[in-house]
């Protein structure tokens, strides 16, 4: 099962998702670490306009490559929990969910 979180910035949605993720034990990640990581293999500021053209070109190979190298940052194998942070696009949301059963909860 996958639990996607999604929200605006600055929500609480990386606090909520996190403490999902300890009481079940399961694994999480985050969409913007991954985008984050990867801006600074490549040399780029952590600014929040560098890293969304960052994350358009990332997805430019389509969202299933894109969510699973997101995914692959942690050793899931497609059987325990795993709990996502910062779904903002129907495209991820569509390619998780064509991964395992899937939950998004929207954080206000």
């Amino acid at each position: 099962m996958i639990i996607g979180f999604s929200g605006r910035t600055a929500s609480g949605k990386s606090a909520v998702s996190r403490a999902v993720a300890t009481h079940y034990g399961a694994l999480w990640v985050s969409f913007g670490d991954y985008v984050r990581a990867e801006a600074k293999r490549r040399g780029l500021v952590d600014d929040r306009p560098v890293l969304q053209d960052l994350g358009e070109a990332l997805i430019t190979d389509g969202w299933e490559q894109f969510c699973a190298r997101v995914v692959g940052q942690v050793a899931w194998d497609g059987q325990g929990m795993l709990v996502v942070d910062g779904i903002r696009h129907l495209g991820a949301i569509e390619a998780l969910r064509a991964r395992a059963r899937f939950t998004l909860i929207y954080v206000e």
